[in-house]
Formats: structure tokens, C-alpha cells, sequence
């Protein structure tokens, strides 16, 4: 069996960052899964092709689905990333596609192939996770990726979501490409000192070749941004009761910052044992009690995190 390290990195991404129990990669529908579906769910797959064949095909020319029929179209599917994540809240289920093409993609028409493969995980996660009460995000990986492919990719995003959103308004799309790729994985490449799972290949990877290119250590920048701030404010005696309120409030920091799912800071007993591998190891003493920062930073947050804290937005 093929293993690619992408899709190993990415499986790592989403059970490290997303919180996902559940990875795999390589994931096809089973002819059981074919033979179950009903009537009204074939329908809906007629329909959504149709729909988008509708809109996307005169605006890029060409027929994404390239004569494939409707059950055709997903018994050829591979959905090459697979994350599901359980929680009080709701349960998500992440379908990511991604291509590894070190020159830049080189698909005959990259535009047409990244879009059928969001449309193709799309109509998987609607005929069978959707009704099971799962949030869709489907997306796509790839961590070179040429302006102008890039571009073309991003100028049908609206119109596919449009047609997307009139079956599930909740759907999520989730682009990875050229720098936003490769910063997730840098930021993988910074946890690998607190992540210890035999399983995680990517991270054994970089474990393995930190052991033989001691210089190729992740140099921890985004870290000592961050705890570069925090240690300002507490020198200058700016943790007011409101701004602590605010950096642990999970929507406050994803608002300000960009930080997903988790805060700014935490409590340190308040920190789950399933959250401690979100968290920097280093407690910050704040009025009395003891804290712990978050370490999910890209650097769209760093530039963020930056500009609050230059222009003063932690005294509003």
C-alpha cells in the first residue's frame, strides 16, 4: 500500500488541532454503501449534479463530471483524508482531498479536477453523513500551488458554495493551498516534541529526521511571539479582570486572533487531559492563578495577535 505523506500530515492536522477521535485515509464508498441508497437520496444526487453541471460548466468552460453518471461518479470516489469529531456540542465530519505535485499542480485542467473533488466529497457527506447529524467540511490540500491556478480555483469558490449551501446551508469549505498548507504544517513540525503516537507517521517522520538533522528543529517562533505578549502584559499589570474574561472566551479569541476552537488561554485546572496537548507546557502567573497559553497559532493569527497588541485593543 501507498502511503503519502500528505495525507498523513493532514490526518495528523485534524485529530492535533480539529480534535477529530476518528482519522483515516484512502476512504471509498463500499458496494453496500451504493446498493443502500434509496430513492429520494438518488434523486438528490441527480439533482445536485445537475445543478452544479448548471452553474460551474458555463463558467469554466467544461463539464466537471465529464460524462460519468450519478452513481458512476461516486463509486470512483477516494477521499484521500478523513477526520469525525464527537463532541456536546455537535459531531463534524472533515472529507479532504490533496495532491502533492512538487512543481505545482499538473492535472490536465486543475481548475475542473480541484472542483469535482470538492463536489464529490460534498455528495458523500450529504447522502451519507449529513442525516446522521454531522456538519460537512469538505476541502482541498495541496502545498504548491501557482497564483494563477490558485486564481481560477478561488474565482468558482462562491459560485460552487452557492449551489452547495441551497442543499446544506451548514456546509463548510476549506481550502489549503500553497501557504495555507504548508503553514499547518509547520506548525505540525513545532508540536513534535508533545505529540508521542506510534500511529502518527508524519510526526514520526519529522521525529526521525530531527534525530539525524539536528538543525532542521523547528525554532518555536510563533511561540515566543506569543508568550512574548503575554509576558508584556503581566509586567505591565494589564491583565485586567475583563481582558482575562476575554482571552478565555474560545469566541473572543477566534474573532481577534483566528484561533480555532480553543483560546487564548486557559486555567491550568481547567485543562483536560484530551486539551493539555493544545496548551504551551509553560504556566503564566496571572492574578493569582495559574494559566496556560494556547499553542494553535498560524502565522494569519501571529500578524493578528501583532496588530492587537501594538495598537492596544486588549484596553478596549
Amino acid at each position: 500500500m501507498k502511503i503519502e505523506i500528505l495525507e498523513q500530515a493532514f490526518a495528523s492536522y485534524l485529530k492535533n488541532y480539529e480534535g477529530c477521535q476518528i482519522t483515516t485515509t484512502n476512504w471509498t464508498v463500499s458496494k453496500v454503501m451504493l446498493d443502500s441508497l434509496d430513492a429520494a437520496q438518488l434523486k438528490t444526487l441527480k439533482d445536485i449534479i445537475a445543478d452544479i453541471d448548471s452553474v460551474i460548466t458555463p463558467s469554466i468552460g467544461k463539464c466537471v463530471f465529464k460524462g460519468s453518471k450519478p452513481l458512476q461518479f461516486i463509486k470512483q470516489c477516494e477521499i484521500d483524508v478523513v477526520g469525525m469529531k464527537f463532541g456536546a456540542d455537535g459531531n463534524d465530519i472533515y472529507l479532504y482531498d490533496s495532491a502533492f505535485h512538487e512543481n505545482g499542480l499538473n492535472y490536465r485542467d486543475n481548475v475542473a479536477n480541484v472542483l469535482k473533488k470538492l463536489i464529490r466529497a460534498f455528495i458523500i457527506g450529504e447522502l451519507y453523513f449529513k442525516g446522521l447529524g454531522f456538519t460537512v467540511h469538505v476541502g482541498f490540500i495541496t502545498p504548491v500551488c501557482k497564483p494563477k491556478v490558485q486564481d481560477g480555483i478561488d474565482k468558482e469558490i462562491p459560485a460552487l458554495k452557492g449551489v452547495l449551501e441551497t442543499y446544506d446551508s451548514g456546509v463548510q469549505l476549506d481550502l489549503f493551498l500553497d501557504s495555507n498548507c504548508t503553514e499547518i504544517i509547520n506548525e505540525l513540525v513545532g508540536l513534535v516534541d508533545d505529540i508521542n503516537d506510534d500511529n502518527d507517521l508524519f510526526i514520526r517522520a519529522i521525529k526521525l529526521l530531527n534525530t539525524t538533522l539536528p538543525k532542521a528543529k523547528p525554532t518555536h517562533k510563533n511561540k515566543d511571539v506569543v508568550m512574548d505578549v503575554v509576558d508584556e502584559l503581566i509586567k505591565g499589570g494589564l491583565f485586567t479582570a475583563k481582558l482575562v474574561d476575554n482571552l478565555c472566551d474560545a469566541a473572543y479569541s477566534n474573532k481577534t486572533f483566528g484561533l480555532k476552537t480553543f483560546p487564548f488561554m486557559k486555567e491550568f485546572t481547567a485543562i483536560s487531559a484530551n486539551e493539555q496537548i493544545r496548551y504551551y507546557a509553560t504556566l503564566k502567573s496571572i492574578n493569582g492563578k495559574q494559566y496556560k497559553i494556547c499553542n494553535m497559532w498560524y502565522e494569519s493569527d501571529i500578524k493578528k495577535l501583532k496588530e492587537w497588541f501594538d495598537t492596544k485593543q486588549y484596553l478596549v
